[in-house]
């Protein structure tokens, strides 16, 4: 009996702190200036460069919005200073990870009291993309 309160302790405490992180996460986040971090190859769709280029101290501003969720899902939109992307989401049970598929590629990040690393993969022939950021709560 008291592994099954355990084990419904956890479930609660774990629902609690997804429901949580799932209400810090809704609106917009935005990078700091010279904060990303990666490496590109190719030409970019968002108009910023082409060529082998290293990230690093970048003045690129990017933001991500999240406009609506249900449960732990939700659909957002990341956008550069050029163009927008619709993308959709999900935080994983830990209440910290989250997962999201953009139209071209899938972002792996981890959201922090005041702070959402993203983390962008998108593999191609003619582009692809390794690169991190880290935004904070407009």
């Amino acid at each position: 009996m008291t592994m099954l309160r355990m084990a419904l302790a956890g479930a609660i405490i774990l629902a609690a702190g997804s429901a949580a992180a799932s209400e810090h996460l809704v609106g917009t986040w935005t990078t700091a200036t010279s904060d990303s971090r990666g490496a590109r190859a190719g030409e970019s769709g968002h108009g910023l460069g082409s060529g082998d280029t290293f990230l690093g101290g970048s003045e690129e501003v990017w933001t991500f919005t999240v406009d609506g969720m249900e449960g732990s899902g939700f659909h957002a939109e990341w956008c550069s200073e050029n163009v927008c992307e619709d993308a959709v989401g999900v935080i994983r049970a830990d209440g910290e990870s989250i997962l999201v598929a953009d139209e071209d590629g899938i972002f792996i990040g981890t959201l922090g009291e005041d702070t959402l690393e993203l983390c962008y993969l998108e593999p191609g022939a003619e582009f692809r993309v390794a690169d991190c950021h880290t935004l904070s709560k407009e």
